[in-house]
């Protein structure tokens, strides 16, 4: 799934799966950044390293 497929959803009128699209596209964002934080935390820990690193939020909200 991309950001393509969700405009093209829109465009189309089909918002229950671009709803679905977007969710799914914030969900694998955030699982992404999750794995990448867990990756530097590992890295630090087994490395003897105790370097703090920057991470960014994300904010999701959730559709009514």
């Amino acid at each position: 799934m991309d950001t393509r497929q969700f405009i093209d959803q829109l465009a189309a009128g089909e918002s229950a799966a671009a709803k679905e699209t977007l969710e799914n596209l914030i969900s694998n964002k955030a699982f992404e950044a999750l794995d990448e934080y867990k990756k530097q935390i590992a890295s630090g820990i087994f490395n003897g390293q105790t370097e703090e690193t920057e991470t960014e939020e994300i904010e999701v909200q959730e559709a009514e």
